[in-house]
This record gives C-alpha cells, structure tokens and sequence, in this order.
C-alpha cells in the first residue's frame, strides 16, 4: 500500500498523455536526477543561499514541481514541500534543520514507493 504516492494520479497522468512509457520516462528521469536535487538543497541551506532560482527556493520548487506528480496531495508531505519552499522565498532559517529532515525522510520513502509503482505498473 502506498502512503505517498498516488497510483491513479499517474495512471491518469499516463492516460492524459497516451503514452504509458512517457510516463515510465518522467518517473525515471526525476529518480536519476534525484540524489543531485537534494544534493542542491542541502548545499543552499548549508550555505544560506535562500531566495530565488539558484537557491533553497529554486530547488526546492524543481523537486516539488517533480513530486507533485506523483505524490498525493492530501498528505502532511505535500502541504510540508511548499513550506520548505517559503523558507528559501522569506529567508526563514526558522526550525529549518527539522523541516529539512521531514522532507528528505518523506522524499526518499516517496522514491522508495515509485520504485515499487514502477514495478507493477
């Protein structure tokens, strides 16, 4: 069962798109790229580099526009993504140590459930 992702979200999505390999394809491209997104975000908050394209709030915005793909909005994750993304907007260093774990502890189970939905899909 998944927790995070939500399966007919992308069945829907494959179906919006005719193309079930696309969709394969998206799901692959976002995995391969995964670890150097949270690499960047990680970097930015080290470095408190916050604001715009090239800092917390740009990457965080990449890896959100990406999750939101897939990722059932409904859960505590999806509302947490744009908070984290806020942080990087205002400059809120604010329990951003915490808010980060969150994220990259629900990311990496996010991933986990894609590798499986790929598996059956």
């Amino acid at each position: 069962m998944y927790k995070l992702i939500n399966p007919d979200q992308i069945k829907q999505l494959a179906n919006d798109l005719g193309d079930k390999q696309e969709v394969i394809q998206i799901i692959d491209m976002f995995l391969a790229s995964y670890n150097d997104k949270m690499a960047l975000i990680e970097n930015a908050i080290k470095n408190k580099n916050f604001p715009g394209y090239t800092g917390l709030q740009g990457y965080v915005h990449d890896i959100k526009s990406n999750l939101y793909l897939f990722l059932d909005k409904e859960t505590a994750f999806g509302a947490k993504i744009q908070v984290l993304e806020d942080k990087g907007r205002y400059s809120d260093e604010t329990d951003l140590e915490h808010l980060f774990e969150y994220f990259k502890m629900n990311a990496d189970k996010t991933i986990e459930e894609l590798n499986q939905f790929l598996k059956e899909f």
